[in-house]
């Protein structure tokens, strides 16, 4: 209850009046809790967004390298749910991949699935999670999540087993 608590004591200080704090529980009432929550959501995805837009473009200017959002040192959203978050963290966390390895390969999946008919943006010099959200115009965030979950695994399987669990092995032949 501490959050609607907090949530009251915020409306109490803001400068809506008695009529505009009823439209808005009308609001509430007509459209739920959940349209609330994408709403608030899709909002902060904007301002950070808009945040990373004039970042990048001062980054731009002076350097050609590939970046990130996390880059930027931005505060992560609060919803842990993002799927771009969830793709960049299997691609270029999980699978440690650059930026242009992760796309050049995730671009490579998509098309693999659906075929080449589609027309896919290119990452260019766009943020990693802001390149993932123009893609999800085109295709949804469920097939790219199982593009990189795929991307991910090959990556896991393809890659050396770790010296310490050879060493692990041969150790436990000889006992």
């Amino acid at each position: 209850m501490k959050s609607v608590e907090q949530f009251l004591l915020f409306m109490a200080n803001s400068p809506f009046n008695h009529l505009e704090i009823r439209e808005i529980s009308n609001w509430l009432d007509g459209n739920g809790g959940a349209v609330l929550e994408e709403s608030i959501q899709n909002l902060r995805r904007t301002a950070q967004q808009t945040l990373l837009r004039t970042r990048v473009n001062v980054q731009r200017s002076n350097s050609e390298e590939d970046f990130s959002i996390d880059d930027f040192n931005l505060p992560p959203l609060s919803d842990t749910d993002d799927p771009a978050v969830e793709i960049e963290t299997l691609l270029r966390i999980d699978g440690g991949l650059k930026t242009t390895e992760a796309s050049e390969l995730l671009l490579r999946e998509i098309y693999e699935q659906v075929g080449r008919s589609l027309v896919l943006p290119k990452l260019g010099k766009n943020a990693f999670r802001l390149w993932l959200d123009r893609l999800a115009k085109k295709v949804s965030y469920p097939l790219l999540v199982e593009c990189a979950t795929r991307i991910k695994d090959d990556i896991a399987e393809s890659s050396p087993t770790p010296p310490s669990s050879v060493e692990e092995k041969s150790e436990n032949k000889e006992t």
